[in-house]
């Protein structure tokens, strides 16, 4: 569970650091370029993390899409981005997505792998 709750923070910490793209037009580019960088950073650090115990497909899977409705739903509420049928008709194919990628991979909590190179 505690490698869930990483890939969800990694999760947050990407859609922060994509949100704050549209800060970068904005009166303090500088410090937008920082934060995002530093968002971004961190996401990919607990997604590596998440991913110790977490199938490497499945935690991509639910990082990407989960992460890709949550922006899409922030640019609509904060920057009036149009939200559609045809948007919420790709949650709905996105959400299916995760699902069978998840479903795919078997048990979804794996044991501690071995890292490439090691013998």
């Amino acid at each position: 569970m505690f490698h869930w709750l990483v890939l969800f923070a990694a999760i947050v910490a990407e859609v922060a650091g994509t949100t704050l793209l549209a800060s970068i037009r904005g009166s303090h580019p500088v410090l937008a370029h920082v934060l995002m960088a530093s968002c971004v950073a961190l996401s990919f650090y607990l997604l590596s993390v998440a991913m110790r115990r977490v199938p490497m497909g499945v935690a991509y899977a639910v990082w990407e899409g989960v992460g890709l409705m949550l922006i899409t739903v922030l640019s609509w509420f904060l920057l009036a981005e149009p939200l559609g049928i045809a948007k919420a008709g790709a949650f709905v194919l996105i959400l299916a997505g995760v699902w069978l990628v998840k479903g795919a991979a078997g048990e979804v909590e794996t044991g501690p792998s071995t890292p490439v190179g090691a013998g």
